[in-house]
């Protein structure tokens, strides 16, 4: 899901580490070596600190995230990474990094990486599977790491995957995507890195997270407002629905407020949604799944699917 771009006025007490570091630039036909400024803001109060790729244990604990297995993708964009490091007790089911990047002229842009599991916020996840939304896609467990890109993402218990790539041109993102739909990593990473290595210097800062407790840190008001919104919708919907039934109303008619949001009208772009906008779209998507079992299966299936959610209490989601 797209990050808001607006600033929160709060302020953080947040580590700040400056580091020059000579960054190896993959290329198609060769290395070349570039100098770049990282600056990592982590939330070291709250146990998230972010690693740059100067600091002596870097490589050691990337080795350790891909198990000592070589990959292509990852030696080369090791020089944009940073790894994301939870000591607290608890698990993060969601996190949002940002990277802004200048280049020589003083322009630049900014890259999300990122995201949420969002049943691990609701009921704990689907019976059966609850551990696995404390431990993969989004999440990064008590005392382990995450190598976080504008590109991929790596974690030791999920491998490889995509973090949520926003800021790249249009030509290098049609690049990438047709290169990775060809299973090209080589084209996909010439894409990538021809713009990446246009950048000096790049400021990485924890924007926000999630525990599986339900508690948000970070500085980015507007990350956590879309995302609350984003869950309660989907809960207010299946309540909705328990509703109807409560009061007699038949399966059938109980579906009936489901496809009325399943046809409402919606957003052409997240881009600068507000907190209300997410909640609509929220709601609109679960309805059309909703609506999707119901016509393929049955509506008493519909109306499990919907229902399902809400068998355990769901945390209650605080800023801190």
């Amino acid at each position: 899901m797209t990050v808001p771009q607006r600033r929160s006025t709060l302020t953080l007490l947040a580590l700040f580490a400056v580091v020059g570091v000579s960054l190896a630039i993959y290329r198609a036909r060769g290395v070349r070596a570039v100098t770049m400024l990282i600056n990592v803001k982590g939330l070291p109060d709250n146990g998230l600190t972010l690693v740059p790729p100067s600091d002596p244990s870097f490589d050691g604990r990337v080795n350790a995230l891909r198990r000592g297995k070589p990959s292509e993708m990852v030696d080369a964009l090791k020089p944009f990474s940073v790894i994301l490091s939870n000591k607290d007790p608890r698990s993060v089911v969601g996190h949002w990094v940002k990277f802004q990047m200048v280049r020589t002229d003083g322009s630049g842009t900014t890259y999300w990486a990122g995201g949420l599991n969002p049943r691990s916020l609701m009921d704990g996840g689907a019976p059966g599977v609850e551990p696995v939304s404390k431990s993969m896609g989004f999440a990064v467990p008590s005392t382990s790491d995450r190598l976080i890109s504008p590109v991929l993402s790596l974690t030791n218990d999920l491998g490889i995957g995509s973090g949520a790539i926003s800021g790249f041109s249009r030509d290098t993102m049609s690049q990438m995507h047709d290169a990775m739909s060809k299973k090209d990593i080589i084209a996909a990473l010439t894409a990538a890195n021809a713009e990446l290595a246009t950048y000096v210097s790049m400021t990485v800062s924890i924007e926000g997270a999630f525990f599986d407790d339900g508690t948000f840190v970070g500085p980015n008001a507007d990350v956590f407002e879309t995302q609350k919104a984003y869950i309660e919708a989907r809960r207010d919907l299946s309540l909705e629905v328990q509703f109807a039934l409560s009061h007699g109303k038949s399966y059938a008619e109980a579906l009936q407020n489901v496809e009325e949001w399943a046809n409402s009208s919606s957003l052409s772009t997240l881009a600068n949604a507000t907190p209300t906008d997410f909640y609509n779209y929220s709601k609109k998507t679960y309805a059309q799944d909703i609506l999707r079992i119901r016509d393929s299966r049955s509506p008493d299936a519909a109306v499990g699917l919907a229902l399902e959610p809400l068998r355990k209490q769901w945390p209650v989601l605080k800023r801190r």
